[in-house]
């Protein structure tokens, strides 16, 4: 490969202070690259590394609204200074040369914009598969934008996705472990084959890495969240069953740990990539964008540039929570919901619609203007007279509970034409974010499986004088269902429900267990401080003797083992 020297100062100032503009033909031409180091970072945090920039030059050659790339990389560069960025002479219709390219760069993180990012995805992504870019470490934004869009709006719309794509890289995991599998199909791809397939089109499979577990075995959020049933725990390890996994992402928004991944899509990604777009819609007004749009990677091309909307693009909204569109609401920007043909994911954008519609009708009915209707092309441009609510927030957390209790307590600081005084309001709906649990005491052994099993803490019990009582925190419910699941007795018991007075309660108490009794024969606590009764008749037919005696709490399980043997006698000479 030849090396040029460095571009002149005009060149530079064409692509903005600092970017320097790189025309790739036949046999490249690049910049001699840099030294670039790398440290090891918890997932999540962002990176220092520099990423790299590729803008097609057909962004101001082809199509309808040719804009500046110049435009778009100065803009860029003054928004991510670390940034290299390069104009790249018909990027699409060369990307042998651009993968050759990057290997030279020695780049780990790359940002492409095009405007066939749509049409050539496959392609592309295979040739940046060659320089053995991580996927994790790829950004493809499609730049073509809607037919009789304006140009202005093409362009702000342009570094603002941009922009998200820079943010969602540096929270990019490159050391996590890669599983794909060629779609439509169930053959996984390996780490080491990813990286040689031709122009297949792929969806990511998740992987589950023990050492980032925080659930010691006991956590089963992500196996209840699976609407697919890919995830399997036997004892405390935790398998997935690639045929099945669809890579629809719905197991990351409940891991709190960070365990579960899935090739460029972890909720630190989503999480950076959406407060840059709802930071850029609040920018752009309702001149130039609608909103923020959470869209199904398959549906993305609904969402075109120069539109309406600002596209968080997603796996599948399967892995969406009410949190998230309420979230962009609480900051005062306009949501759409914009799921695919697949009838789960579709499915779940309607439940969360009108979840979401249901809570602003009870709770503030000033962010009606701010909901897009999924049927509605045009978008419900914000009120003016809503504006941005105060205290409205600069990050958007998309992990639950969490996401879904900052909306909720946020609605308690609004002024009071944002909300709607009554006494009480309670929404039961699939999609529901946080959970209501009820225990019956009757029924319970005080085995704490069920408060193990929580992976929020939000269900707990203490020991107070010979009763086990059990309180639960609705603001920290994530309504998983592992408390359900882990109950032996099936006495535990979930509604997906939002309500306000639970919420503003805070921790309260939802049942009392016996426990305590002693054995007549040893003084210690009957079955080891479980309810001995309930522990009876868990054991009626396998050891009916000892079921008896323990539903009368007179002697322990040692006691009435001992009782049972043969007393040995000394044999008579």
């Amino acid at each position: 490969m030849m090396v040029a020297s460095p571009p002149s100062e005009s060149a530079c100032a064409r692509a903005g202070a600092g970017a320097w503009p790189l025309a790739v033909k036949g046999s490249s031409a690049v910049e001699s690259p840099p030294e670039i180091t790398t440290s090891w970072r918890r997932p999540g945090m962002p990176n220092t590394e520099q990423t790299v920039v590729l803008l097609c030059s057909d962004v101001s050659e082809v199509g309808p609204s040719p804009i500046s790339a110049a435009a778009i990389a100065a803009a860029l560069r003054r928004g991510a200074p670390q940034a290299r960025i390069f104009i790249v002479e018909n990027l699409c219709s060369g990307p042998a040369a651009v993968s050759a390219t990057l290997q030279t760069l020695e780049a780990r993180r790359v940002a492409i914009g095009c405007r066939q990012g749509a049409t050539r995805r496959e392609e592309i992504l295979a040739h940046l598969r060659r320089a053995r870019i991580h996927p994790s470490g790829v950004q493809l934004v499609d730049l073509m934008p809607a037919e009789q869009s304006v140009p202005a709006v093409v362009g702000e719309q342009s570094i603002a996705r941009m922009r998200a794509a820079l943010a969602r890289l540096s929270c990019a995991d490159l050391e996590g472990p890669v599983s794909e599998r060629m779609a439509p199909g169930s053959v996984e791809v390996s780490r080491r084959s990813a990286f040689r397939l031709g122009n297949v089109a792929r969806r990511p499979v998740a992987c589950f890495t023990e050492g980032r577990c925080d659930g010691g075995g006991c956590c089963r959020a992500c196996v209840e969240a699976c609407p697919h049933g890919a995830l399997h725990l036997t004892g405390v390890r935790l398998s997935v069953d690639g045929a099945a996994c669809t890579g629809c992402g719905a197991c990351l928004s409940v891991c709190g740990s960070g365990a579960i991944s899935l090739n460029g899509s972890s909720i630190s990604e989503l999480e950076a990539a959406a407060s840059v777009l709802v930071a850029e819609a609040r920018q752009l007004g309702s001149c130039s964008a609608g909103g923020v749009a959470i869209v199904c990677a398959r549906a993305v091309a609904e969402v075109p540039l120069g539109g309406s909307w600002l596209p968080l693009e997603v796996p599948s909204l399967e892995m969406v929570s009410a949190g998230w569109p309420l979230q962009v609401l609480s900051a005062g920007v306009g949501v759409k919901l914009v799921g695919c043909d697949d009838d789960a994911c579709a499915s779940r954008g309607r439940e969360l619609s009108r979840f979401c519609a249901d809570l602003v009708d009870h709770a503030a009915p000033a962010w009606r203007p701010l909901i897009g209707q999924p049927e509605r092309s045009e978008p419900l441009y914000p009120s003016r007279s809503a504006g941005i609510p105060a205290g409205a927030p600069a990050s958007i957390k998309l992990r639950e509970p969490e996401a879904t209790a900052r909306v909720l307590s946020a609605l308690v600081s609004l002024p009071s034409d944002y909300l709607t005084r009554t006494e009480r309001w309670r929404i039961e709906s699939p999609a529901a974010s946080l959970g209501e649990i009820t225990i019956d005491g009757g029924g319970c052994s005080a085995c704490g499986c069920c408060t193990l099993a929580c992976p929020t803490g939000a269900l707990k019990a203490a020991h107070r004088e010979g009763v086990l009582a059990f309180s639960v925190d609705a603001s920290a419910c994530s309504a998983c269902g592992a408390c359900v699941s882990s109950c032996p007795e099936a006495v535990v018991t979930l509604r997906r429900v939002v309500d306000s007075v639970s919420f503003a309660e805070g921790r309260r108490r939802i049942a009392e267990v016996g426990v305590g009794a002693c054995c007549e024969s040893c003084g210690r606590p009957l079955a080891s401080g479980l309810a001995g009764g309930v522990v009876g008749l868990r054991l009626a037919t396998s050891h009916p003797q000892i079921a008896a005696r323990l539903r009368d709490e007179g002697r322990c399980t040692d006691c009435l083992l001992m009782a049972r043997r043969p007393v040995r006698t000394k044999p008579t000479a």
